[in-house]
């Protein structure tokens, strides 16, 4: 009977032992979830503020004359021309010495932009192009996966972003000058404001709730309230998926050129027939037909 009693005491502290552990390892998993909200909670709020205090900074002067551009009128039957632009990192910066000569940081993208900018303006005058599609493939902002160093870096990622936000302002308005510009984005990879958003890793990053979470989507966003009904000439298309989309170009009177965007973090790999081929196949199968597809990502 002892030894009865003795081993029923026994399996009554293994299981109190258990139950203990059981309730450790919940609240152990609820501080960690608790941490990483309350670390998500600042990094957003550190970024409103920033944002928010960088707006009411913005010069509103450089928008006022935009109505004083004189619109440019067109038909479907006019000539037009595709701008891509991708992989700016503007808050990155790379030295001769770290990348074999290549060097990379806000005045390299400045001057390379006006040369980019310029040399595409004259082959398009010269081709007789007006009206232009800007594509703006993504990762305008660099990576930076750590939830405690993006807080860190917060402040000179939304200080970065709304630097390109005003750089982009006036390439656009340049632009604006000479074409009826059609400005559409889709998402880089290496732009996601947070972990949530960790695209090509989370299958749910497709979802616009999830992928949106992203310095591309604000900087797109911000340029589109900025210019607003501003300037006839510019026009932004909202994308029919923020991870790859469809643009549709007028051709002709009922013809269109059908356009296929993405960053190319999807491919998994550098493109070749086998990877665009599923991709284009998969839009076949729906009836769309794709005549060229336009990605970033791939670059020294």
């Amino acid at each position: 009977d002892e030894e009865i009693g003795g081993e029923e005491l026994e399996d009554e502290l293994i299981k109190l032992e258990a139950n203990k552990q059981r309730v450790t390892d919940k609240n152990n998993y609820l501080r960690k979830v608790n941490r990483e909200n309350y670390r998500q909670y600042n990094l957003l709020e550190e970024m409103c503020a920033t944002l928010d205090e960088n707006l009411k900074n913005y010069s509103d002067k450089y928008f006022s004359n935009l109505s004083s551009i004189k619109e440019i009128k067109i038909k479907n039957t006019d000539k037009k021309g595709i701008l891509c632009l991708s992989d700016l990192h503007i808050n990155e910066i790379i030295t001769p010495s770290y990348a074999n000569g290549n060097a990379w940081d806000l005045n390299v993208l400045c001057c390379r932009m006006r040369k980019y900018i310029s040399r595409a303006t004259k082959i398009f005058k010269n081709e007789g192009v007006k009206e232009l599609y800007v594509f703006c493939l993504g990762d305008f902002v660099g990576e930076c996966r750590r939830i405690d160093k993006k807080m860190a870096l917060m402040t000179s990622s939304v200080n970065a972003s709304m630097i390109l936000v005003s750089l982009l302002s006036k390439v656009f308005v340049e632009l604006s000058k000479s074409f009826k510009l059609n400005i559409t984005f889709v998402a880089g990879n290496e732009s996601r404001i947070s972990n949530i958003a960790d695209m090509g890793t989370n299958s749910m990053s497709s979802l616009p709730v999830i992928a949106s979470e992203n310095w591309d989507w604000m900087i797109w966003n911000t340029l589109k309230i900025l210019f607003a009904d501003k300037n006839k000439n510019i026009k932004f298309i909202m994308p029919d998926n923020i991870i790859q989309s469809v643009v549709k170009i007028p051709i002709g009177e009922d013809k269109t050129f059908n356009a296929l965007i993405t960053h190319g973090h999807i491919l998994k790999g550098i493109p070749n027939d086998k990877t665009v081929g599923n991709i284009l196949q998969d839009y076949a199968h729906r009836n769309i037909r794709i005549d060229a597809m336009f990605i970033g990502h791939y670059h020294s």
